[in-house]
This record gives structure tokens, C-alpha cells and sequence, in this order.
């Protein structure tokens, strides 16, 4: 036979002779258990007397002729030279046979291998990962938190933890930059792990963020979304929608300008700030898209922010404005009791020249509509002017205009009287300082006895019931205005009562004819 020939057969042999081999090694050699794992199996320990077992954990002691390892009460009896091999490590792999004495049991060594510790081990296998995938980091992790929190490691369980952190982090790294729904699933992974709170906090942060930006872009704002935003924000965190103090400025400002790394650096009472921050963020908003394009229901919001978010008090004023500047729009069809309530809040922010457009318009619209015939409907308009504008001016070109067409009309006359004007056969020419009819209780044709605070039960005895009464709620309180007498009939008494809260008694505040 050719010698190569026979070499080749020779090797292909040694071949196959190897593949029936090595799995029976493989298969001779027993799988090792932990001391845990041994525990485990205490019940069936009298069945296993002629079981080799591989057994490996952290000696507790060791004297002569046998050890005990940590967290087991079973003796484990050694050779002379197995003791001298077992003093060399704290951690131990041995192989063998459980016995029994009596009853008893023990087991019987047969072979001892020194084991690096269980910190050595964990540093090895964390150094055999190459680009370690997040699972790989998590089976790393899991090893070491069950030997951690068997032997009561706490060094070994914040290395497995540190595992674990990691882990999540590069699955972080692997999320699109908008996912926020899977932030939220490794917050829900990194509670599981029971990482640190600080950890789990500033990842729900971040997913918030995230939320919140796609709830709100600029040009097209997700009111569905942002409510469901609103749904978890109060299981997760229901004390931010607790009002509190209002907002530090200069931490305002950094988080503004920066949220995420804002929330990072902060303290955890800081942080409490922060989340109610965003919160009264997200409440806002959904006021914000309730407000009406033209600012009607301004007020109606303001309320309800005042009663969510009342750290945003000039935000609230903003909504307040916007519904007053909406009601000056519509001025023209107001009561006469609406345009002076929409003057007096006007004045109320210090806005004076808005009080006095209101009631320009309102008179313009007035007397565009009214377009007067009669010395009582220009009788009416000079009233309203010099009540509500104080404009003489005006007032005395309306009631020339009366008196041109009833000269003989003695309301128009004594109204010329009361402003000081006398008249020399061709026109109205002023002889003394005017009696204003808007406010002096000494007027002609108001009831002497008449006084600012007197109770509602006193005017009512004093002058029966009004010809028609309006009531209106303004930002001051509740205010009536009684009058006594019908347009076209003369000049009428017009009583204003007010009161500050409810129950308190409402008292004339001022009165005057028109």
C-alpha cells in the first residue's frame, strides 16, 4: 500500500475515533452546581449517594478533615492533600459523592480545584465581552445579582447593577432620537432592575421632553396628544399638578433654555420645582388651545388657569386682556350696563383711554342707531355723554340740537340750566360753573334725602321699586343699577348699587340722572 495513502487513512481514522470520543468526555463531565443550587435539591439528597457531583461556592470554614462552605450546613470531608489544595482559595470547586452517616449526610471529596472569587470571575467575564450586546450585559448582570444576593454581596450586586445600567444605556443609544415611547419602556426595564431612582427619574424626564415636542409643534399643536400626555403625567407624577410657589426665576430660566441637562444637574428638591414646572407647562398649553381665535372666552380661561396653574398670574391677565379687547370689538351692541362695566375693568388695569374708547364707541354706535328726532332721545344722548365722558362738549351740541326741534321742551331747558348756559334769543351761552348730573345728590330731581351707602332695604322704602333694574358681575363684586323712569319721559334717576362678596348687603355707590 503507498505509504501517503496509508498515512491519510491512518489520519481519517484517528478522525473518527476522536468524533465518538469527545462526546462521551463531554458527556462524562457533570454539570456544576452552586451551593444555592445544592440547597435546593436538600429533599432528594438521599437519592443521590452515588451521583458524582461538581459543587463549587465560597468556603465559610475550614478544619482538619473537612470544610463547610458559606450558606450550606453540609460537611464536606477532605483529604490531607485536599486540605492543603482547599486552604489556597476562598473560593472552591469540588467534585464527589454525597454519603450517609446514619442518617446523616456528608459528602465525600474527590477532587478539589481553587476557584478565583467571585469579584475576580465577574471582572473576567466582563472583559471576555467583545462589542457586547445590552442582553450580554444584562446575562452578566443577572449572574452576579443572584450570587450577589445569595452571599449578601453588596459589592458584587453594585457591579452586576453597574451591568445593568449599562445595558440600558445602550439600548438609550439605539433608539431613534424622538422615540419617546421606548424611553418609557426602559424606564418600566430600569424599574424592574431596581436601578437607582435618580437614574429611572432623568429617563422618564427625557421621555417627557420628547413627548411634550411632538404634542406641540409650532404649526400644528395635538390637543389628543398632548391629553394623553396629561393622563400619564398624573399617574407618574400626580404631586406636580399641585400648585406651589411660584417659579424661582433664574431656575425658570435655565430650564427654558435647557430642560433636559436643567433636570439632570438638579437637586432632588430642585427637581420637584422642575416637575411642577412642566406640568403647569402641559396644563397651559391646554387652556391655550381652548382660547378662542378672537379671544372671546379669554376670561372663562383665565379662571380656570388662575385655579390650575396661579404661579402663570400674568399669563392669566394676558387671556383677561384678550376678552376685553374682544368685547371693545363688539361695544356697539352692548347694554349701557356692559359698557360700564368693560370701562371700570379698563381703569382697573390703568388703562384710561380704553375706558374712554369703550364708551366713545359704544355712545357713536348709539346714536348712529338711535339717529335722535325727538329733544327726549337727544336728551338721552347728552345724559349718556356727560355721564360716561364727562364731554360737555358734546352734550351741549346734542341738546342745541333738542332744543331746535322743541324749543319748548322744559327737560331740555333745565338740563341748559343745570350745565350753566342761559339763552340770549340766538344761542346757548355758558353764565356760571355747571351742575354735573352724574354724581351731586344736591341735583334738582334727585330725592333729597338720597346718599352714597345707604342699604339696598333703605332705597327701597325711600323710593318704592325701580322702572327697570340690571345687575352685572365685574372683577370688583356685584353691582345693580336701579332706574326710575322710561326713555321719552324726561330725564331718569339712575342708582348704582354694589356689593364686595357674596352676602355682604349691596349699598348706592353713586347716582345721577340721564
Amino acid at each position: 500500500m503507498n505509504i501517503n495513502v496509508a498515512s491519510h487513512l491512518r489520519m481519517t481514522l484517528l478522525s473518527g475515533i476522536l468524533l465518538l470520543v469527545i462526546p462521551t468526555i463531554s458527556h462524562a463531565i457533570e454539570p456544576l452546581w452552586s451551593i444555592e443550587r445544592l440547597n435546593q435539591s436538600k429533599a432528594e439528597w438521599s437519592t443521590l449517594t452515588s451521583v458524582t457531583l461538581r459543587i463549587e461556592g465560597r468556603v465559610a470554614s475550614q478544619i482538619k478533615g473537612q470544610l463547610r462552605f458559606q450558606k450550606c450546613d453540609l460537611t464536606f470531608r477532605l483529604t490531607p492533600e485536599q486540605e492543603r489544595r482547599a486552604s489556597q482559595s476562598k473560593n472552591l470547586e469540588v467534585t464527589g459523592q454525597l454519603r450517609l452517616n446514619g442518617s446523616q449526610p456528608y459528602f465525600e471529596v474527590a477532587t478539589v480545584s481553587p476557584q478565583p472569587g467571585d469579584l475576580e470571575q465577574f471582572h473576567s467575564r466582563e472583559a471576555a465581552l467583545k462589542n457586547p450586546k445590552p442582553q450580554d450585559w444584562y446575562e452578566l448582570a443577572d449572574w452576579g445579582i443572584q450570587r450577589a444576593q445569595f452571599y449578601a454581596d453588596d459589592s458584587l450586586q453594585e457591579k452586576a447593577q453597574a451591568c445593568r445600567a449599562r445595558g440600558i444605556a445602550l439600548e438609550l443609544t439605539r433608539l431613534a432620537r424622538d422615540d419617546y415611547a421606548g424611553r418609557f419602556a426602559l424606564v418600566d426595564k430600569a424599574a424592574s432592575f431596581a436601578l437607582p431612582e435618580i437614574l429611572i427619574d432623568d429617563l422618564r424626564h427625557e421621555a417627557y421632553r420628547l413627548w411634550w415636542i411632538q404634542a406641540t409643534p409650532v404649526s400644528n399643536p395635538q390637543p389628543e396628544v398632548l391629553q394623553a400626555l396629561m393622563a400619564q403625567l398624573k399617574r407618574d407624577w400626580p404631586e406636580a399638578l399641585t400648585p406651589g410657589s411660584p417659579f424661582p426665576t433664574e431656575l425658570q430660566a435655565r430650564y427654558l433654555q435647557d430642560p433636559v441637562g436643567t433636570y439632570r444637574a438638579a437637586e432632588p428638591g430642585q427637581r420637584q420645582v422642575l416637575r411642577r414646572m412642566f406640568a403647569a407647562e402641559v396644563q397651559t398649553k391646554q387652556l391655550d388651545l381652548q382660547l378662542a381665535a378672537n379671544g372671546q372666552n379669554g376670561r372663562e380661561i383665565a379662571e380656570q388657569l388662575e385655579a390650575l396653574v396661579p404661579e402663570r398670574k400674568a399669563l392669566a391677565e394676558r387671556y383677561r386682556m384678550a376678552a376685553l379687547t374682544y368685547r371693545l370689538g363688539e361695544i356697539a351692541t352692548a347694554s349701557r350696563a356692559e359698557v360700564v362695566d368693560l370701562a371700570t375693568r379698563f381703569r382697573e388695569r390703568k388703562l384710561p383711554d380704553q375706558a374712554s374708547e369703550a364708551m366713545l364707541r359704544w355712545l357713536t354706535a348709539k346714536e348712529r342707531r338711535l339717529r335722535p328726532e325727538t329733544a327726549p332721545e337727544f336728551l338721552e344722548l347728552a345724559d349718556d355723554y356727560l355721564a360716561l365722558l364727562q364731554d360737555e362738549t358734546r352734550a351741549v351740541s346734542l341738546l342745541s340740537e333738542a332744543h331746535k326741534k322743541e324749543p319748548e321742551s322744559t327737560e331740555v331747558l333745565r338740563r341748559f340750566e343745570q350745565l350753566g348756559y342761559s339763552y340770549d334769543g340766538i344761542q346757548w351761552k355758558k353764565s356760571k360753573r355747571p351742575v354735573m348730573p352724574s354724581a351731586d345728590p344736591t341735583d334738582d330731581g334727585m330725592p333729597h334725602q338720597l346718599q352714597k351707602g345707604m342699604t339696598l332695604s333703605q332705597l327701597q322704602q325711600m323710593l318704592g321699586q325701580p322702572t327697570t333694574r340690571q345687575r352685572i358681575v365685574t372683577a370688583a363684586g356685584v353691582e345693580q343699577f336701579w332706574i326710575f323712569g322710561r326713555p321719552g319721559e324726561g330725564s331718569r334717576l339712575v342708582i348704582e348699587l354694589h356689593r364686595s362678596e357674596p352676602g355682604a348687603p349691596y349699598r348706592v355707590r353713586d347716582f345721577y340722572n340721564r
